[in-house]
């Protein structure tokens, strides 16, 4: 499946701009330049704009160098900090881990989490979004009918739903055969052994398995940030969380795998499971620390250097140049 949370990545550069691309890129840069014209600044302005604010940031950063470094002992504190509260969250809701690694960094892995990639080679737009509309038409009268207290009327909603859902299965076994010869000659390249992240790269249509590099290039994710999963998870579609949740060993890959979105071949990239050992996420806890002390050192900072300053204020200077204005 393809989560809604996942980035679009951006277009590979082409060596060779076509005219169409030229053409683009003219009119863009028009654009922008009447922009900066009405906002009244100039190209020499945004360059000295920038330019000072990376001054700035180099002084902050040689400002705070000192105040933002961390000890190794703060940092096992830190880990364990954090082992605690996701050890408690995961006790409520094994599938917290989840969202944790969204935003934060995952010090302990419930026993059955797994993180893997896949190869989508989607069904038509189209098609796809019709089949999802009915799904949701037939959850939300199954969502009518577990509030229904009249039987009659409850048996009537499920059947509705049984049909609408009769109707999408029917219309994804359609889509699928215009896709079967294509997806069965990709699964065949990855079970010749092909490279999998080659493989993705060429064929995959699911922009959560793509990220950017410094240059703006497009490319495949890295294995850490594929898609971390067990039994037990509800972002997934289910016939994509069962083949993933089968998967017994790193390397290991999927059959064809169909979904609303067409079919799937999933690989298990990494096994998580129990406490990551602190050596292995000391850096990243250093790194996000050491931003974190950073930003509070110059917060606090500058409002001390504010309050220690002496301010006057000519309120009669003020008026005047708010009039001639």
């Amino acid at each position: 499946s393809t989560p809604s949370r996942t980035p679009k990545p951006a277009p590979s550069p082409s060596p060779s701009p076509s005219p169409f691309a030229e053409d683009l890129l003219k009119s863009a840069r028009e654009q922008y330049m009447n922009e900066l014209k009405e906002a009244g600044k100039t190209l020499e302005d945004i360059y000295e704009e920038y330019y000072t604010q990376k001054k700035i940031s180099k002084m902050e950063d040689m400002l705070a160098e000192n105040a933002a470094k961390v000890t190794d002992a703060e940092l096992e504190e830190i880990y364990n900090q954090k082992l605690a509260a996701q050890k408690e969250d995961i006790e409520e809701d094994v599938t917290s881990v989840e969202e944790t690694a969204k935003d934060d960094i995952v010090v302990i892995y419930p026993e059955g989490y797994r993180t893997v990639k896949h190869i989508l080679i989607k069904i038509d737009e189209t098609a796809s979004s019709e089949i999802t509309t009915l799904r949701n038409e037939a959850a939300e009268l199954e969502s009518q009918a577990e509030e229904e207290t009249d039987e009659t009327e409850k048996a009537e909603l499920l059947k509705q739903a049984e049909e609408k859902n009769k109707e999408a299965d029917e219309k994804l076994a359609e889509e699928l055969t215009t896709i079967q010869e294509r997806s069965e000659a990709i699964l065949a390249e990855v079970k010749s052994g092909k490279s999998f992240d080659e493989l993705i790269l060429e064929h995959n249509e699911d922009t959560g398995m793509f990220t950017t590099d410094d240059d703006g290039n497009r490319k495949v994710v890295d294995d850490k940030d594929g898609y971390l999963i067990s039994k037990d998870s509800t972002s997934y579609m289910e016939n994509f969380t069962a083949a993933s949740a089968v998967l017994e060993n790193v390397g290991d890959t999927s059959e064809l795998v169909a979904t609303d979105y067409g079919y799937h071949i999933i690989k298990m990239v990494e096994k998580n499971e129990g406490e990551v050992p602190f050596e292995d996420v000391k850096d990243a806890l250093r790194e996000e620390q050491e931003a974190s002390n950073r930003t509070n050192y110059l917060a606090t900072t500058r409002e001390q250097w504010r309050s220690e300053a002496k301010v006057i204020i000519y309120k009669d200077r003020l008026k005047n140049l708010i009039d001639l204005t």
